[in-house]
């Protein structure tokens, strides 16, 4: 791996230790400082596979911002998936988070998951410790059995008790998506039993309560416009504004 692949690999990982390295990258360097600028306004990226080098990032980061006082953490959310394991250190921590305030005197932060492009498999479990979920119109999200993501465990020696570790882990996901959403607990074990991917547009994933709302940038625009539209309109038949419409600029006499 060249030093720049190195420098590339540190910044999607969020790893920011070893700073003197990145300096001499002016582009590196101005990335950088915008991962650290989103950190201090709350906002943590992630945006690659889920494993344990991005779940200690996203921990350290989460505790960062929950030691400093930080009462609405955002975490964004783009990625195909990866380790299950990873996945559930993190909503483990996201839950504590949000239930455990610095010095364990005050209340937790609030977490919200947003989920952007891609919200799949592990980053799907990842995504669902947020307090409030919010998705944006063209997110895909995807849900499978988490066998898929253990095929190097899986031993013909240990096939039996691999077998029943997955029966159990995936009883303990449903019954925490079941709390999150409106499906019930057999309901996502059900998904996890499926032979196929469970694919989930943005409007599934509001209507099972996957997420809490759909954000829709264009259509926030539209209707603001519309407010205002209204605003004036009304202004001008009661004459409120009829002055100003109609009035000229003066022209200063040279």
């Amino acid at each position: 791996m060249s030093i720049e692949e190195k420098k590339l690999l540190k910044l999607k990982q969020n790893d920011f230790s070893d700073e003197d390295s990145l300096d001499s990258d002016p582009l590196i360097k101005h990335r950088l400082q915008i991962y650290k600028d989103l950190l201090h306004q709350g906002v943590i990226l992630v945006n690659r596979d889920i494993d344990d080098s991005l779940v200690e990032m996203l921990n350290i980061q989460l505790l960062f911002l929950s030691n400093n006082g930080e009462k609405n953490i955002r975490v964004l959310i783009n990625s195909y998936g990866g380790d299950v394991i990873a996945a559930l250190n993190a909503i483990d921590l996201m839950d504590s988070v949000m239930m455990i305030g610095p010095n364990h005197k005050d209340t937790g932060s609030l977490i919200t998951t947003i989920g952007l492009g891609a919200v799949m498999s592990a980053a799907f479990i990842t995504f669902m410790g947020g307090g409030i979920r919010l998705c944006y119109e063209k997110t895909s999200f995807l849900e499978h059995s988490i066998v898929a993501c253990f095929d190097q465990y899986v031993s013909t020696y240990n096939l039996e008790k691999t077998g029943e570790w997955f029966t159990k882990m995936h009883e303990r996901i449903a019954a925490y998506f079941a709390l999150k959403t409106k499906k019930s607990k057999k309901w996502w074990i059900d998904i996890f039993k499926h032979p196929h991917d469970t694919y989930f547009d943005s409007k599934d994933a509001l209507k099972y309560g996957i997420v809490h709302k759909i954000i829709n940038p264009f259509a926030d625009i539209v209707q603001s416009n519309k407010r205002i539209q209204a605003v004036l309109e009304s202004k001008l038949k009661s004459n409120v504004l009829l002055p100003f419409v109609l009035a000229k600029p003066s022209r200063k006499s040279k």
